[in-house]
């Protein structure tokens, strides 16, 4: 069965297509009314085309001039306002695909690099895992690429769809059958499903689908399984219509309980229908999973079981229309954070409307807008929302914590020139757009120093930063970066700290948190798996917290599969600023399991119970000692950092810290020893009013580092 074809003025291969014939076509394929609506469209961007023309040069100057104001000022805002980046990194890989893993550990895959920027690229899959624990070199990355298929010697995953099972397990599904040549333009999909056991880090060949597919969705079902819609199929064939022939199958895929067992692929006839690639799929809290673009026509609601005569499920996969959004290929959407009854609204941002080419400048403008459904009023339709404040296609959306979005990079809509990868001519994309949690506004945040467009991807890491990596544009193939956000709540103040929880999670069951103070709000975030600008896993889900006090917090597990399926999260704690505390991640399922006893290694609690007892320091033999408590029963290794204060320190050049270790015996006070040297100790003892700060950094044998620090006089 073939695509609906593009209704633009230009056909896939450039050709003029008269308004006449689009709106036949549309009526024909979505009815009357829809067509009008995008016909109206289609007039609102030709006359904004129109306007802007219009306009005289020292106009449109002074319009841009005003752009590069509001850039030139959001990149002088405060972290704790806008957050900020650190410097780039290498990658061994594209990060054209991202899966954030229950590991804590992030893997990236792609073909391989080439050897030049001419080289034909190799028909095979490199995958590599990152384990941000150990820093950004070339140390904290190793490789994990598939085993062969048919296709190559490393199955050809690239172009898949991912996401995760309910045990952790990635699934990926389809790729790339071939890189196209003038023989065979277009592109095609193969059949090969894989999963990937994070712990052991080994993948298992699945069984295949039916069809090919080359740029499928899937997402987890309320169930645990996986549905499986879109792609190309693996003829690489065209439609009359000049579309590319899409494989219209819905698929389920069913885990096997042994994480290297085989699984099962089921097709349901009822759920075949004709989508665009990588369409935009959710489940809802009622288990319904809702299609939301990126193409106008590709918005419905499936309906995935009823009730049996013996009250049991039963499959039925059906669709039912729901209200046609703009077009918006090439754009993002996310389930909107919602309470701790699950969100039922749905908000698409940027893209393109291929209507919308300009037929002289020969591109196609990238969208600001933004629309949002809400499907506990689906007769309400699409509701416009607040614009970004730089035009965006091809980035990546994540949902933060706090409820507030990022978006990253993006292109300028696409171009003749340069393909998917167009760019602003002073790179305003790279700039991330954050929209305000209380207000639904956008303002713009710090830059990278990269552009980010097509083959980009941004996950939401476990420390509540942001990984942002990819592109492959011309000229950048043998090699690629990636950059980390930080995001403004990193800057606002000391984290909440996670004690003792539990680690499994039964629906509508209340447990505790261990904390401090500081935790007012507990949220689930599901790890992200994206690609293209599809996000297949990410969620955020509040939890109902009953109680809350100086020890911690009182919380209910998600009410149902609908809200959160099952699967492993990230569990943050956030104080009332909205800084959230490093991610502690807990598994949800359909039965309650008793929460583990309390751990057996032996580790910091939320009170790192390390403490300086003496009041001040002495200097005895050229070193001064001070005593410092360890109230934990188990020892702890110690390195003290001293640093002397004060303008007689900074004029005989020796304000350099001075180190010592020690270990800090269990249930004792123990007196630590720091050499100063020849010229610290003589400066001490002619300055009597020098002034030092300690910093005591302890380590428990679980690994975890806490930092005690004090200011010191010294005693005579």
């Amino acid at each position: 069965m073939g695509a609906l074809a593009l209704p633009s003025g230009a056909s896939a291969r450039g050709h003029k297509v008269s308004e006449r014939t689009i709106r036949r076509l549309e009526t024909t394929v979505l009815g009357p009314v829809h067509a009008r609506e995008h016909a109206l469209e289609r007039r609102s961007q030709h006359r904004a085309i129109v306007r802007w023309r219009s306009l005289s040069p020292a106009k449109r100057a002074r319009i841009l001039h005003t752009r590069r104001l509001a850039v030139r000022a959001a990149s002088t805002q405060p972290a704790s306002e806008v957050g900020s980046w650190d410097a780039p990194f290498q990658l061994p890989v594209h990060a054209i695909h991202a899966a954030v893993l229950p590991t804590g550990k992030v893997m990236i895959w792609s073909y391989p690099f080439q050897a030049t920027n001419t080289s034909p690229r190799a028909l095979e899959t490199h995958a590599y895992i990152w384990d941000p624990s150990l820093g950004t070199g070339a140390g904290a990355f190793h490789e994990v690429s598939p085993p062969a298929d048919e296709v190559g010697p490393h199955a050809m995953i690239f172009c898949s769809g991912g996401s995760l099972l309910s045990d952790g397990r990635l699934l990926t599904t389809g790729g790339t059958l071939y890189w196209p040549t003038k023989s065979r333009p277009l592109w095609a999909g193969i059949r090969d499903v894989w999963t990937f056991d994070p712990w052991d880090e080994t993948w298992t060949r699945q069984p295949d689908t039916a069809r090919g597919r080359w740029y499928p969705t899937q997402t987890e079902l309320a169930d645990g399984r996986t549905l499986i819609v879109g792609g190309y199929d693996e003829s690489g064939n065209a439609t009359a219509s000049g579309g590319q022939i899409v494989d219209p199958d819905l698929e389920v895929f069913t885990p096997s309980a042994d994480p290297h067992g085989i699984g099962k692929i089921k097709l349901y006839a009822s759920g075949e229908r004709d989508t665009g690639v990588y369409p935009h799929l959710f489940t809802m809290p009622n288990g319904q999973v809702l299609m939301a673009g990126q193409r106008s026509p590709d918005n419905a609601l499936l309906t995935v079981t009823r009730p049996g005569a013996d009250g049991k499920p039963v499959d039925v996969f059906t669709w039912a229309d729901t209200t046609p959004s703009n077009w918006r290929t090439l754009g993002n959407a996310i389930l909107e954070p919602g309470g701790p009854a699950g969100s039922t609204r749905v908000t698409l941002i940027g893209g393109t409307n291929p209507a919308a080419r300009d037929e002289v400048a020969k591109t196609t403008p990238a969208r600001a807008t933004t629309q949002t459904i809400d499907m506990a009023h689906p007769a309400d339709g699409w509701t416009d929302g607040a614009s970004m404040n730089v035009p965006r296609s091809n980035f990546n959306t994540v949902v933060l914590p706090d409820r507030s979005l990022v978006a990253i990079g993006g292109s300028n809509g696409t171009s003749d020139a340069e393909g998917l990868y167009a760019t602003w001519p002073n790179h305003d994309s790279r700039q991330v757009d954050i929209r305000n949690p209380a207000t639904g506004q956008w303002h713009l945040g710090p830059a990278q120093q990269e552009d980010r467009a097509y083959h980009s991807t941004a996950v939401l890491l476990p420390d509540g930063r942001v990984l942002s990596g990819g592109d492959d544009r011309s000229g950048m193939r043998t090699s690629d970066t990636a950059e980390i956000y930080s995001p403004a709540y990193l800057f606002r103040g000391p984290r909440p700290l996670i004690g003792a929880a539990p680690q499994q999670l039964g629906y509508d069951q209340p447990f505790r948190i261990g904390s401090d103070s500081r935790a007012v709000r507990a949220v689930l975030m599901a790890p992200g798996v994206t690609t293209h600008g599809t996000e297949m896993q990410a969620r955020y889900v509040e939890l109902a917290i009953t109680r809350a006090d100086s020890t911690g917090l009182d919380a209910v597990a998600p009410p149902s599969a609908g809200v959160a399926p099952p699967g492993w999260y990230m569990l943050f704690l956030l104080s009332k600023d909205g800084v959230p505390s490093v991610a502690r991640w807990v598994h949800v399922e359909g039965r309650w399991i008793a929460p583990p006893p309390p751990p057996t290694r032996k580790a910091f609690g939320v009170d790192t119970r390390v403490y300086i007892s003496s009041g001040q320091l002495r200097l005895r033999s050229g070193a001064v000692t001070f005593q410092a408590t360890n109230d934990n029963d188990f020892d702890v290794s110690a390195r003290a950092v001293l640093r002397l204060r004060g303008r007689a320190v900074r004029r005989a050049k020796v304000t350099k810290p001075v180190t010592a270790r020690a270990v800090l015996r269990s249930g004792r006070a123990v007196t630590v020893r720091v050499p100063l040297g020849s010229r610290r100790a003589s400066l001490v003892r002619r300055h009597r009013k020098l002034r030092a700060s300690l910093e005591l950094v302890v380590r428990d044998p679980a690994g975890d580092e806490r930092i005690v620090k004090r200011g010191f006089s010294f005693r005579r």
